[in-house]
């Protein structure tokens, strides 16, 4: 059965209203909407004895539609006109205050040191594409598998971390001398970001 058999363009935009106020899925929403009779009355919808809307795909339908056709800016025009006699206090403007660290991390050693191993290797590898060269031989593959595993830990003992840390500085050390030795063989001058990094 196509939506618009069944809802008014009044009733689809109701039905939108109800999903953001409900906080549920499309088939939870047609759920609601097949037993609720004022959920039913809201979408300017009544359903006989014992009918049901089985397609809850409807409601992504409808959401398609509305997304196509509606213009919102004119939409919230007309919503706020309606409502102006109910609002108050329309000379203060109230944002949510909510405030958090989108990019919140608890650096470890291990994490610094992984990290610096890896800008490291890939400073190396685009060296070694500029001037046509191979990459020199070392163990990032190795170390990468292992620090994944041990990230990966719940629970890291102390014996692991030590040899994890001891390892990456080793290979870090490494990384650095191979990256000296291209830059004087390529005689290339780096961007300032690279000694800042």
């Amino acid at each position: 059965m196509a939506p618009d058999c069944i809802f008014s363009p009044k009733g689809k935009l109701a039905l939108m209203f109800l999903k953001n106020y409900a906080c549920c899925s499309d088939e939870r929403l047609m759920e609601q909407l097949n037993f609720n009779i004022h959920y039913q009355l809201f979408c300017g919808l009544l359903l006989g004895i014992g009918e049901q809307i089985n397609n809850f795909k409807i409601i992504s339908q409808i959401r398609c539609e509305l997304t196509a056709k509606l213009d919102i800016d004119e939409a919230q025009k007309s919503l706020a006109r309606h409502w102006l006699p109910y609002m108050e206090e329309l000379d203060q403007l109230v944002t949510d205050a909510t405030c958090y660290e989108s990019s919140l991390r608890f650096p470890t050693d291990q994490k610094l040191l992984w990290e610096a191993t890896d800008w490291c290797y890939n400073q190396l590898k685009l060296l070694c594409s500029y001037g046509k060269q191979t990459m020199p031989r070392c163990k990032y593959n190795k170390w990468k598998q292992r620090y994944g595993n041990y990230s990966r830990k719940r629970r890291k003992p102390k014996k692991e971390r030590i040899a994890i840390t001891r390892g990456l500085l080793h290979l870090v050390k490494k990384l650095l001398e191979e990256l000296d030795i291209l830059i004087k063989q390529l005689d290339v001058k780096m961007p300032e970001k690279y000694y800042v990094q």
